[in-house]
């Protein structure tokens, strides 16, 4: 079941916050076994969405892809006597009320979405693909919903395959509308370029639509394309046509 959380704690020294530190910090938030276990998969089953520090407190938006990995990293946060380390940090969790369920919804229930004609697409981080040898920064419905089916099908089947999934969209799905930039981001490898702004797709068949409704909203806890456990590729859906 995809979970988005609230994640807050203390710290008395001044909080570098970067992509690449705050996705070190998530594998510290589980025991190490399952630690261990998480960076071996290719898929990791967990997106950052957001973070920042105000006022002594640094909090993070932490989606799980496996509804497992909630009671560990829940008994870990307030059982747990020591603090974690953000780079040169320390950060202590809040206890009582330091974690907050803020959305969640199961497979099941993603795949009952009503279908719509159209689909708002907020892209909020630089979202980015890898095409190849290349990078690409563009909103190809092709290249976002096989993203997306590729990281729902690592956690919980989907009713169709990947091949026919690609079909209907190349057949039936478009871009209505869109107004993109593109934005850098700098991670300690390199840099990225990938796109943020708003894209409005349509869908012609009403069964795939129902399909796509799915990915979309998935694609809210999961995020889209490359190094969404570094808080790239997180996208919203909007329910009101702009």
């Amino acid at each position: 079941m995809p979970i988005r959380l609230l994640l807050r704690f203390r710290s008395k020294q001044n909080v570098e916050l970067k992509n690449d530190l705050v996705h070190a910090l998530v594998f510290s938030l589980f025991p190490k076994e399952i630690s261990e276990k998480l960076h071996g998969e290719k898929e990791k089953p967990f997106s950052i969405k957001a973070y920042g520090n105000s006022e002594g407190q640094v909090w993070f938006r932490l989606c799980l892809l496996r509804d497992e990995l909630f009671p560990p990293l829940v008994s870990r946060y307030y059982l747990s006597k020591e603090a974690y380390a953000l780079g040169n940090s320390e950060l202590k969790p809040i206890v009582p009320g330091g974690i907050r369920e803020e959305e969640a919804i199961s497979y099941e229930e993603l795949l009952n979405l009503e279908p719509k004609e159209s689909y708002s697409v907020d892209f909020i981080k630089p979202t980015v693909f890898r095409k190849g040898r290349w990078d690409y920064p563009l909103p190809d419905p092709q290249t976002i919903f096989r993203s997306l089916y590729r990281k729902w099908v690592s956690f919980h089947p989907f009713p169709i395959k990947e091949e026919d999934l690609l079909y209907g969209v190349y057949s039936n799905a478009y871009i209505l509308a869109h107004k993109i930039r593109v934005e850098t981001v700098e991670l300690s490898f390199g840099k990225l370029r990938g796109f943020v702004g708003n894209v409005i797709f349509g869908v012609e068949d009403r069964e795939l639509s129902k399909l796509v409704h799915a990915l979309l909203k998935f694609g809210e806890f999961s995020g889209v394309g490359k190094k969404c456990t570094m808080g790239m590729g997180v996208i919203k859906l909007c329910y009101e046509i702009p």
